[in-house]
């Protein structure tokens, strides 16, 4: 198994954890001398993949509850799973023989190593890097987020547990009660399996609509996030939580985060399978991927092999194989039917309540306009370290809106280094349905190394590098498929002498390219400001406020006439190719005073730079790091530069500027 050691792809740099120790023969034991060592275990198989000939692969990998796939050649690919039970050895054994199914050799191997780090996580063996083992209330990464504390999963102090979660979302709707101009709605969009069979039971599956209202901007874009459909993936839901509350505490201080939620409404489901939730974090050693409807099999009885994967139960090629499975045993088990169980139902009824239903269309290969699409749905797992786009039930398949899927991915892998391809197939997914059947862009995005996460790689490496990709989405939202691929804005100052306000600004299409893609190599025509006036509160130019045009990267503007406090200026820049990217945003307080807020910069950079100019004027409490709590996020962390506000500038118009292709990496 010497292949194991060519992890080359960043996909196979993720799986750290689990198997970067194979790297030597007597790392990898052979199923007949692991008898003694309990279940679970991870072992390892080389597999044939399916894009050169996809009429002759293996698809071993559908088979099996996968943590890693690693392409040795075009050809060939190494993949490292967990197996939990003797019966399932035994069963995974005959179908590395079996035609259609078989490994390179037929053989599988175990891990010892990677055996060992997993139990580590489900025993919680670790060597104190989670943090105080006695833990059980969590505060908040900014401090105390209102009088109330939240439970946390037992040895996760980072987490909050499944009660705590909705106890913060309780929290969260009360909180914003208090903040003028902002409004957080709960709902409860439907049932979990164990509520539909008996009312007393089981959890309601809840959703937090989040937006703003103070630039009375009556067209917005649309953001939904989703998390924990696998439950025993610890991360998810966490990141979920704590972006929203960045939002909450926000909005009102930060421009960039009070003008993205003027123009966007943000939704989020943090717990979409609540029911097995509970069982992740009671009883780790369980891994539980599905769902709790146990259906017709007794699994050799074992009640932890049952149950749904609802990432393989959405309706857009569901049953397809290679991608899923029709084993109700198996990890990746699709169900009776396309959209069987009702926490799939809960999303797809929500989803299609909230999303045009005009944009949709019958033919999946057909191109969406790319000036009326709007939209971003993104599902949020663990783990892989990867960005991943439609289409997800085949590697040869070219998704339609291409340029623009890659171009969003590409932003999105500037600031977090993740990967995007897989090498493999999923059928039935969130991915391809929402981009199908909703017509938004979308993705998923699979965080960091374990599972179950320590808190420490959580807290110092995940947390702070999605949350800039996260900003960047939603205000990509109005119009994904143009904003995507317009300019960034790179650099925002503002200066008043005088009564004359001096707006500088910066804007580059491939600055935050990581791979330098066919959109981001125009040159910018065009950096366009605005105060307090909303780019999407105007119909496309036409009215009389069109704002300053930078030339050269400056412009002057008369403002004696502005009365004292707080006034937002807005920054958007477009490229030869007529596409407009994000919005960014400043504010100010009095009007000789002016506070910036730059534009994201890559997290390796991310350090404060918010630039007050006369910081009495701004009320240092408005911005200041306490407003965020620093000790919190640690000024860097949140850093309003990485939002630059003003590179974002969430400006509905240049919806072309951003592609939501770049999510999309095998595709």
């Amino acid at each position: 198994m010497q292949a194991v050691q060519r992890m080359i792809r960043p996909l196979v740099a993720v799986f750290a954890i689990l198997i970067s120790t194979t790297t030597t023969a007597t790392a990898v034991t052979n199923t007949g001398n692991a008898s003694a060592i309990p279940f679970p275990r991870v072992y390892v198989a080389d597999i044939l993949t399916p894009e050169k000939d996809p009429s002759n692969f293996s698809r071993f990998a559908d088979e099996v509850d996968l943590l890693g796939f690693d392409h040795v050649t075009d050809l060939k690919a190494t993949i490292s799973f967990v197996v939990h039970d003797e019966e399932e050895l035994d069963r995974l054994l005959l179908l590395a023989k079996t035609p259609k199914t078989e490994t390179i050799g037929g053989t599988i191997d175990m891990d010892m190593a990677a055996t060992e780090d997993l139990r580590k996580q489900i025993e919680f063996k670790g060597e104190g890097e989670m943090g105080p083992q006695s833990a059980s209330v969590y505060a908040g990464e900014m401090g105390p987020q209102s009088n109330s504390v939240y439970a946390t999963i037992a040895n996760y102090p980072c987490y909050k547990s499944l009660q705590g979660s909705f106890d913060w979302m309780d929290d969260m709707v009360e909180k914003a009660k208090n903040i003028t101009g902002l409004s957080v709605m709960k709902s409860d969009i439907g049932d979990s399996y164990y509520k539909t069979e008996n009312a007393t039971s089981g959890y309601d599956i809840l959703a937090l609509k989040i937006t703003g209202n103070l630039a009375n901007v009556t067209t917005k874009g649309i953001f939904f996030i989703m998390s924990g459909i696998h439950p025993r993936e610890l991360t998810p839901p966490e990141l979920a939580s704590r972006w929203v509350n960045i939002l909450i505490n926000g909005y009102g201080v930060d421009a960039d985060i009070t003008a993205m939620l003027d123009s966007t409404e943000i939704h989020v489901v943090p717990q979409s399978n609540p029911d097995a939730r509970q069982v992740a974090e009671t009883n780790p050693a369980a891994m539980r991927r599905k769902s709790m409807n146990p259906g017709n099999s007794t699994c050799d009885g074992n009640p932890n092999k049952r149950g749904v994967d609802l990432n393989r139960n959405f309706p857009y090629q569901w049953g397809l194989e290679p991608g899923s499975s029709g084993d109700p045993c198996a990890e990746t088990y699709r169900g009776a039917s396309a959209g069987s169980e009702p926490e799939v139902r809960a999303i797809m009824d929500y989803t299609k309540a909230i999303f045009p239903s005009a944009q949709r269309k019958t033919d999946p290969q057909a191109s969406y306009p790319e000036s009326t699409t709007m939209g971003v749905f993104v599902d949020i797992h663990a783990f892989g370290n990867l960005i991943l786009s439609p289409w997800r039930h085949s590697t040869t398949v070219i998704s339609p809106n291409r340029d623009a899927i890659t171009a969003i991915s590409d932003k999105i892998q500037y600031f977090t280094n993740y990967g995007t391809s897989l090498g493999y197939t999923s059928a039935g997914t969130t991915v391809d349905y929402a981009f199908k059947d909703l017509g938004t862009a979308s993705a998923t995005i699979e965080l960091g190394t374990a599972f179950y996460q320590d808190c420490a790689t959580f807290e110092e490496i995940i947390w702070p590098l999605i949350r800039q990709p996260l900003m960047f989405l939603a205000k990509i939202s109005m119009a994904p498929y143009t904003m995507g691929k317009g300019p960034d804005v790179t650099a925002l100052s503002a200066s008043v002498f005088a009564e004359q306000l001096t707006i500088t600004a910066a804007a580059s299409d491939s600055a935050w390219s990581k791979n330098k893609v066919s959109t981001s190599q125009q040159a910018v025509t065009e950096i366009r400001a605005w105060v307090n006036v909303h780019p999407y509160s105007l119909n496309a130019f036409d009215q009389n406020n069109t704002g300053y045009v930078l030339g050269n990267g400056s412009v002057t503007v008369n403002v004696s006439l502005l009365a004292s406090g707080r006034h937002t200026v807005y920054v958007q820049a477009k490229d030869s190719a007529d596409y407009r990217g994000p919005n960014s945003h400043t504010a100010t307080e009095p009007q000789t005073n002016f506070e910036t807020v730059r534009a994201t910069e890559p997290q390796t950079n991310a350090t404060p730079n918010v630039k007050a100019y006369d910081t009495q004027a701004y009320d240092t409490q408005a911005y200041d790091t306490q407003a965020y709590d620093t000790q919190a996020y640690d000024t860097q962390a949140y850093d309003t530069q990485a939002y630059d506000t003003q590179a974002y500038n969430t400006q509905a118009y240049n919806t072309q500027a951003y592609d939501t292709q770049a999510c999309d990496t095998q595709a």
